[in-house]
């Protein structure tokens, strides 16, 4: 499927990239161009996803587009301190440790349309935001079969600059069957946090994915107590955008050295965390676009981490 969709973007480096590595659930950046191309190559076997709130959907997307906001794959956002479970994805179960809930996303995505195995495109805001690449995040955590694409940057004319032209009608989908197949140990919980904290690995990299400010303690975020995990190193989501950009990412290259500089490299598993488990859908795509196979994703993140009186804070 992979070399099939990408045949028709010949002439980018991120797509040619793609291409030779290839493989079942490849997930991948690509500019408005690409996706202009990508849309008039393979229209018929391309699944649409408009991942932003349905008001911005309603004013103008992409035709055949199907419209996917924030709640399909995240619950309500837990309140800091309110004791609600630590969970920001759909999970089985009452307690913080069940595994995704396939039956919601089951649902929800063949109602749409969508097949394990279809391509898809995502997009909506930059990536690391809930309207924005948290789909792919959540798809590729879902053991989605078909190649994952993410219009990279901000602004819906990424596509007219393109050529595209955006419609005001809804998609009206035939449902399917979707049957996902979540990669086991993708998910982390309090748990598995407390049992690295007592005893980390060296084949582990626990990375903080949020602002200076919250990693080094000058900013609580409205929780309970600030700081870090202990043993977590420190790259910004927002360190992955190119400067001065429309929050477009970095070329690999340079996204390597920092995170090769941060001790975050391929042979290690590396497990994600920021406020509520939505900036570590940018480095989570990232990634897995260089190659990166081990990786995991704590979901309460410190939205819970923070807010308990028994969890270990490392603060400078």
């Amino acid at each position: 499927m992979t070399v099939m969709l990408l045949a028709g973007c010949q002439g980018s480096e991120v797509v040619a990239s793609a291409q030779e590595e290839g493989g079942d659930g490849f997930v991948t950046f690509i500019n408005g161009q690409e996706a202009a191309a990508l849309i008039e190559t393979h229209a018929d076997e391309l699944f649409i996803i408009d991942a932003r709130k349905p008001d911005q959907f309603a004013d103008g997307h992409l035709p055949g587009a199907v419209n996917l906001p924030p709640d399909v794959w995240r619950t309500p956002k837990a309140k800091p301190g309110s004791g609600q479970p630590g969970r920001h994805f759909y999970r089985v179960g009452s307690d913080d440790a069940g595994p995704l809930d396939s039956e919601h996303y089951n649902s929800v995505l063949g109602a749409a349309g969508l097949t394990e195995d279809a391509p898809v495109l995502v997009y909506g805001n930059h990536a690391g935001k809930a309207d924005g690449s948290v789909p792919v995040m959540v798809l590729h955590l879902l053991g989605h079969r078909g190649d994952i694409f993410f219009a990279d940057g901000v602004g819906t004319h990424r596509f007219t600059d393109a050529g595209l032209t955006l419609s005001t009608k809804a998609a009206a989908p035939t449902a399917t069957t979707y049957n996902a197949q979540p990669i086991e140990g993708a998910v982390w919980d309090l748990a598995d946090v407390r049992a690295y904290v007592a005893n980390p690995e060296a084949s582990v990299v626990l990375w903080d994915t949020r602002s200076p400010a919250e990693w080094d303690g000058s900013s609580d975020r409205g929780n309970a107590r600030a700081g870090r995990i202990p043993g977590a190193v420190f790259v910004g989501f927002s360190d992955l955008f190119t400067p001065g950009s429309e929050k477009t990412v970095l070329q690999k290259q340079a996204m390597q050295q920092k995170l090769t500089a941060a001790g975050i490299t391929p042979e290690k598993t590396v497990v994600m965390y920021c406020q509520t488990a939505t900036r570590v859908a940018l480095p989570y795509q990232a990634l897995r676009e260089m190659g990166y196979t081990k990786l995991a994703v704590y979901d309460g993140s410190m939205a819970e981490y923070a807010n308990l009186d028994d969890t270990e804070i490392e603060l400078p």
